[in-house]
């Protein structure tokens, strides 16, 4: 039984790390996405 928990908490761990992984790639990405649009506002600007 306690080979179970350990499985279950290694899955939960994995996933929890999984979905923190992608919300931090969705942040950068969105970042990224902001400075190329405010780089393209300013070159309007020009």
């Amino acid at each position: 039984m306690s080979y179970l928990a350990g499985a279950y908490a290694f899955a939960i761990f994995s996933i929890a790390g999984y979905i923190y992984y992608l919300v931090r790639q969705a942040r950068e990405t969105a970042a990224r996405i902001r400075e190329l649009d405010e780089e393209q506002a300013a070159a309007r600007g020009r």
